[in-house]
């Protein structure tokens, strides 16, 4: 052990000679070679089946500093400016930091371990530095080693596979070594680690099935847990992936729309149940979208913690070759309500983050508001609301849709043609492309015989159900004729409303549909007799609410109709209320109509709104904004909030 650790430091002053001429703030470590090296053998394939992301130091930043790292260098640079500071004072705070345990419970090649350590370090070395010149050095040595107490055997990581384990351990070495080479400037002397005796933890298990807390020592300070768990949302993940997280949060506990990720949470809470400390993870930003925050918080809740910190949502950025375009937020637990809260915002997912100030409280929605939870909900809150319904599913192989290059070989058969009607999802519906489908609900059972391509698409439809890995999907192969599942289908006018619209629009783009058209399961839609679900569909109010609590896809709103449409706050209306949304209303299909070949995109391109239509939203907006208890019409997202 003792020669491999000679070896392995002799190769780290070859590796970095240049790191005791760097000024303080360039002393956190490179990504390493054998960092490197790991991240390009294990191909992005691999990578995304683990569900590994491999973060970046400003993410890193973003997680720990907050966290832990920014109060530390805060108290730190306020005692070396403070003259009238003790011996005791500075002993204390050295002691303190070499008291906590750090924990990456999901640590790679130990990114986070590697850059926690390092900026520790830094504040340590400033600490040591000070100290010395004011006092001298120790009592009765010159050995640096008594006055660096913080050692990398104070972090511990878990990683399921050995090779990333390895590298973890080394790269901790390196780090060490670096910081040792600032202090040896600094200071004129280094800590001697040789023979090495201390090393950083990194276990060679799978998190999930691993007992932390007899893994981990019980520390006299906090217990720091951070890091970037596996990304795996409830559509990606294996069997065996599902029955981890069933073990770490309990086999009653309802699993399907969590991401994998929120497993760590699970295992955290268990670790720091009754331990001190604080914890913070980036993650997918869906753990703060649709049903998953009531599922998640709750029980985060119900042991007292609270957020900390949190960054909304941005673009994840990686040091991995062939990075996935992830969007994801950091968020950090307290238990201690004293602590001032931190909240960042995004204008775009790639821009700078920008500190949101005066906030209060951050709730599992990142919003400064009441710590409440959106659960799902079987009919509207709304006593005026009705319900909305999903549109109609296929699973068709594309037999029972027809192209617009298609359509007129369809039409040209007479058999197929009579059953030919409008198909329209959230594209169609928002860009006014044309698409159809045979809605065969009534057919004649004798018109296969009589249309050979009729034919061809029902056994088509039959094979392709018939491979399905699903058993409800393999059952229906007995009725090609008839689409998957089936939803709204009106005889009168009906009212459209895209299930993903974009995040940059203003406004959800709503339409209205006539009777012979069919709507996908991308589409709600409600028969709307005096247009109360037009107006407010069409409100920067109800929007405003579909982003907060809503989920996404990617970053763009999701609609639904148990999480969104059904929890949605309207008071019940007035007869005055009623007839005045109804006016504004039609307002905005005035509006519109003054540009009829103009699709719905086109209407709502952010940049390029009619005066007429955004002036038409605006009295919408002083409508229902009142109506929900604003004294004038909002002018901000937040006041909406």
């Amino acid at each position: 052990m003792e020669q491999q650790a000679r070896v392995l430091l002799t190769d780290m002053m070859i590796l970095d000679k240049s790191v005791s001429t760097r000024p303080r703030a360039c002393l956190m470590p490179q990504p390493f070679h054998a960092y490197r090296r790991n991240l390009l053998v294990k191909s992005k394939k691999a990578r995304r089946g683990d569900g590994e992301h491999y973060t970046s130091e400003t993410n890193i930043l973003k997680t720990i500093g907050p966290l832990f790292l920014d109060e530390y260098r805060t108290r730190t640079d306020r005692l070396i400016a403070k003259k009238t500071a003790s011996r005791k004072d500075f002993d204390e705070l050295q002691d303190e930091l070499a008291s906590n345990l750090y924990v990456d419970p999901a640590c790679g090649a130990g990114n986070f371990l590697n850059v926690a350590y390092a900026r520790l370090r830094e504040i340590k070395t400033d600490l040591i530095v000070e100290r010395s010149r004011r006092w001298g050095t120790m009592d009765l040595t010159y050995d640096v080693s008594f006055e660096q107490k913080l050692t990398i055997d104070r972090f511990w990581g878990f990683k399921i596979n050995w090779w990333p384990a390895k590298i973890a351990e080394t790269a901790m070495f390196l780090v060490d070594h670096q910081a040792n080479l600032a202090l040896a400037k600094a200071r004129g002397a280094a800590p001697n680690r040789l023979p090495i005796r201390i090393t950083a933890h990194i276990v060679h298990h799978d998190a999930l099935t691993l007992d932390w807390g007899q893994t981990l020592p019980e520390p006299t300070g906090q217990t720091y847990v951070f890091g970037n768990p596996p990304f795996l949302g409830d559509h990606t993940r294996t069997r065996a992936q599902l029955a981890l997280m069933q073990a770490a949060w309990g086999s009653t506990k309802q699993l399907s729309r969590l991401d994998f990720v929120t497993s760590w949470h699970a295992l955290t809470l268990r670790l720091l149940e009754n331990r001190y400390g604080e914890w913070a993870f980036v993650t997918t930003n869906s753990i703060t979208q649709g049903d998953q925050p009531a599922r998640l918080f709750e029980p985060i809740y119900e042991a007292d913690w609270r957020i900390k910190f949190a960054h909304r949502t941005f673009q994840w950025d990686s040091e991995a070759p062939g990075k996935a375009a992830v969007h994801c937020v950091v968020i950090g637990f307290t238990r201690d309500r004293t602590k001032k809260r931190h909240l960042w915002d995004y204008a775009r997912p790639k821009s700078a983050p920008s500190s949101v100030s005066g906030v209060k409280t951050i709730n599992a929605y990142l919003v400064d508001g009441p710590e409440v939870l959106v659960g799902k909900r079987s009919a509207p809150l709304a006593p005026d609301l009705p319900e909305v319904v999903k549109g109609s599913m296929a699973t068709d192989g594309g037999n029972l849709t027809v192209t617009p290059a298609q359509y007129d070989a369809v039409m040209a058969d007479p058999v197929m043609a009579a059953y030919l009607r409008p198909y329209i999802g959230s594209k169609q519906l928002l860009s006014g492309n044309k698409r159809w489908c045979l809605w065969l609900q009534e057919m004649n059972p004798s018109d296969p015989a009589r249309s050979s391509e009729l034919k061809r698409r029902l056994e088509g439809v039959a094979v392709m159900r018939e491979a399905s890995i699903a058993a409800s999907t393999q059952d229906w192969a007995r009725f090609p004729h008839l689409f998957r599942q089936l939803g709204l289908v009106s005889d009168v006018p009906f009212v459209g409303i895209p299930e993903v619209s974009s995040e940059n629009r203003l406004y959800l783009p709503v339409s209205h549909l006539k009777p012979e058209v069919i709507i996908s399961n991308k589409v709600y839609g409600a028969v709307d007799p005096d247009g109360i679900i037009f107006a407010v569909a069409s409100s920067s109010m109800f929007w405003t609410w579909m982003r907060t609590v809503g989920g996404r896809m990617k970053s763009d709103p999701s609609f639904s109709s148990t999480i969104t449409w059904n929890n949605f706050p309207m008071p019940a209306l007035t007869s005055e209320q009623r007839a005045a949304l109804a006016s504004v209303g039609t307002k905005i299909l005035d509006a519109r109509a003054q540009h009829p070949g103009r699709s719905l995109e086109d209407h709502y391109a952010p940049l390029s709104m009619t005066p007429e239509l955004v002036r038409a939203h605006d009295q919408l907006d002083t409508t229902m904004d009142k109506i929900i208890g604003a004294p004038r019409r909002c002018r901000t997202t937040l006041e909406r909030q």
